[in-house]
């Protein structure tokens, strides 16, 4: 919002939605969605993201399986943010708010600590020295998604984005026609 002293809708949706997407049981930001660090469950020491999704980046359909498949990936032993649901036991909550013109689908998942590996600008960075190593676990971690993948039967209902390369770079691919941008 431009307006000086205004609250970025994030942050409108944010404030808006706590209190129902609070946790019941124990239980980054990226394109698409705003993640917000917060206190899960009352908790000492214990961090969630908030995701506040882009209104129409998600069918609810497919929020709701993307949310699903993490579930299935972490009863399987692949380290991944578990979802903390809504009081209500919701996986996600759709969040109006005053001052944001649509709705905003809105889930919380456990913190996961991490440090990047660098930047675009400096190259890697000093936290990652042994690339090699670092990039062997992520090949490893790719196998095992693969192979869950190829072994998970999905729920009646599942639907999820295609990165194949109409979705990467068809007509009209889902992050949009990037190489247009310039730079």
């Amino acid at each position: 919002m431009g307006r000086r002293g205004a609250l970025p809708a994030g942050r409108i949706v944010a404030r808006r939605c706590v209190r129902p997407i609070s946790p019941v049981s124990g239980g980054s930001a990226h394109r698409g969605t705003r993640a917000r660090r917060l206190p899960a469950g009352g908790e000492p020491g214990r961090r969630a993201a908030l995701r506040i999704h882009r209104h129409g980046y998600h069918t609810d359909e497919a929020l709701r399986s993307e949310l699903a498949w993490m579930e299935a990936l972490r009863a399987a032993g692949v380290a991944v943010p578990a979802v903390v649901p809504t009081s209500s036991g919701a996986l996600f909550a759709v969040v109006r708010a005053r001052g944001v013109p649509e709705p905003r689908q809105v889930d919380m998942v456990t913190w996961m600590t991490g440090a990047p590996l660098g930047t675009i600008e400096d190259g890697p960075g000093p936290a990652r020295a042994d690339l090699r190593e670092t990039f062997r676990g992520v090949g490893r971690l790719a196998a095992r998604l693969h192979d869950h993948a190829q072994g998970w039967s999905p729920p009646a209902g599942f639907v999820r984005h295609a990165w194949d390369g109409d979705g990467l770079l068809g007509p009209a691919p889902l992050w949009g026609r990037f190489w247009l941008a310039g730079g």
